[in-house]
């Protein structure tokens, strides 16, 4: 018998997922700072650029239902319709983005989003 690979799941690890987890329809946004590297040299500016960023990033996800799942530097992933219910999660993923892209550009951060939809077992 061949030995399992480490990224295959098992008959039963797919079952008892499916026994805990609800399949439903989601959506996700993940947000970047650009150029937040050539900011380090300046503390100061690095600093309340990056709190402006991450302080915009929980309002407007909070704001629109969403989830701040992770927060990794400057890489922000949020969810929608996973761990709070939320009808219009397309709307409301696309809305964020566009939101956080135009508030933090007044700011002078520059930001790269990108959202999706598709179904996922939360």
């Amino acid at each position: 018998e061949e030995p399992r690979r480490v990224w295959e799941r098992s008959e039963e690890s797919v079952t008892m997922q499916k026994q805990y987890l609800e399949k439903k329809k989601i959506s996700s946004i993940v947000c970047n700072m650009m150029e937040s590297h050539e900011l380090v040299d300046e503390m100061d500016a690095y600093i309340t650029c990056f709190t402006d960023y991450i302080t915009t990033m929980i309002e407007a996800v909070t704001r629109n239902k969403g989830v701040v799942g992770v927060v990794l530097g400057d890489h922000v992933h949020a969810s929608f319709n996973s761990v709070k219910r939320c009808g219009e999660h397309a709307k409301c993923s696309v809305d964020t983005a566009i939101n956080v892209h135009f508030v933090l550009l007044e700011l002078g951060v520059e930001v790269v989003t990108g959202v999706t939809c598709g179904e996922a077992h939360c």
